[in-house]
C-alpha cells in the first residue's frame, strides 16, 4: 500500500491542520443526524470516522513534536479526507488560507502521482 507523505511541517502547520479536520468533522457529524440511511449516510459516517482518527493523529503530532520541522505519513484514504477538509475549509485569515491551500495543492499533486 502507498503511503502520502507531507514533509517539512511546522508545528503551527499541524495545528492548522487539526482545525481543518475538527471543522469538517463537525460538518460532516451534524449531517449524520437526519435518520435517511442512504450511501450519503454511510459516507458521511465513514467520513467522520477517518477525520476523528486523524485529529487524534495530528495531536499525538503536535504533542510529540521535538523539532521544528516534522513529516507526517498518510494512508491514502487519510490523504483523501485531509484533501476534502481542507477543499471544505472556511478560514478567516488569508495566512490560513495560504497554509491551507499549500496542502491541498501538495495532497492533490501526490493523489494524481500515484
Amino acid at each position: 500500500m502507498k503511503t502520502i507523505i507531507l514533509k517539512k511541517n511546522k508545528l503551527e502547520d499541524f495545528l492548522i491542520l487539526q482545525n481543518v479536520v475538527a471543522q469538517f468533522r463537525t460538518k460532516k457529524w451534524d449531517i449524520l443526524h437526519t435518520n435517511i440511511y442512504n450511501d450519503a449516510y454511510f459516507n458521511n459516517m465513514l467520513a467522520v470516522d477517518v477525520a476523528t482518527n486523524l485529529f487524534f493523529r495530528l495531536r499525538i503530532k503536535i504533542e510529540n513534536q521535538n523539532k521544528s520541522f516534522a513529516s507526517f505519513n498518510l494512508k491514502i484514504h487519510e490523504a483523501i479526507i485531509l484533501l476534502q477538509c481542507c477543499n471544505d475549509y472556511k478560514a478567516q485569515h488569508e495566512d490560513v488560507v495560504f497554509i491551507v491551500r499549500k496542502y491541498f495543492n501538495e495532497l492533490h499533486k501526490q493523489l494524481i502521482n500515484l
